[in-house]
């Protein structure tokens, strides 16, 4: 049976400012610190919903209670879990108004990104595709282009998070597409899988070796 990466999604409409003063009593005292210096309240809410997202996925693959989740941040700021669940590898991500997590027992990454109005390709595209990739992408046109160029964003993004690096790595250099399952050009071997959060959004997970796939929950936030 093949290995499976535990992903979830919630979205982070809909949710009160006292709901997520109420959640913020679940996260430890340093995280309710953080939470109470975010002046924006989209990103507070993020916040606090990525972390109590987290806990519950990691306590849902592991079987530990959620309050029992330590987490740490490396100097990267990606975050780790503490012993003795320090066998397993997360990984966070919020755009727009999703939160998805990813748990694994190898090492992961996971991004989320809106669709946009304007498409940034060619002026950034130029700086994150590779030439193969930049063929591909140039081929289509409105739409399509937009989402196949953030799809390979968020699939780098995604790389970048597995090897804790975030997008301080030459991006030229790897080839995701906007398609398949392959990386190639990266630091050893590395398999993506795009995950189907919202139409209006692009999201991928990539995770080290192979023989895995993707296990989606999608969560209502009221839930949480």
């Amino acid at each position: 049976m093949r290995d499976v990466v535990t992903v979830a999604a919630t979205s982070t409409e809909g949710i009160s400012a006292a709901d997520i003063d109420a959640l913020i009593h679940r996260l430890p005292e340093p995280e309710r610190r953080r939470a109470s210096g975010l002046r924006l309240e989209s990103r507070r809410r993020s916040f606090v919903l990525g972390r109590i997202l987290l806990r519950l996925t990691v306590a849902r693959r592991t079987g530990v209670r959620p309050d029992e989740v330590v987490l740490e941040i490396e100097p990267s700021g990606r975050p780790v879990l503490a012993a003795p669940l320090n066998g397993f590898s997360v990984s966070i991500s919020h755009s727009g108004g999703y939160v998805v997590v990813g748990v694994a027992n190898r090492n992961i990454g996971v991004d989320v990104e809106r669709l946009r109005q304007s498409v940034r390709f060619p002026q950034v595209a130029a700086r994150v595709c590779s030439p193969r990739e930049l063929r591909r992408i140039g081929r289509l046109d409105g739409q399509a282009k937009e989402r196949a160029f953030l799809t390979v964003w968020s699939r780098k993004e995604a790389y970048g998070k597995a090897i804790g690096r975030g997008i301080a790595f030459p991006m030229r250099s790897v080839t995701v597409g906007p398609s398949g399952s392959r990386v190639s050009g990266g630091e050893g071997g590395w398999r993506v899988s795009d995950l189907d959060v919202d139409p209006a959004y692009v999201a991928a997970v990539v995770a080290q070796g192979g023989g895995w796939r993707a296990d989606l929950t999608r969560v209502e936030p009221g839930s949480l």
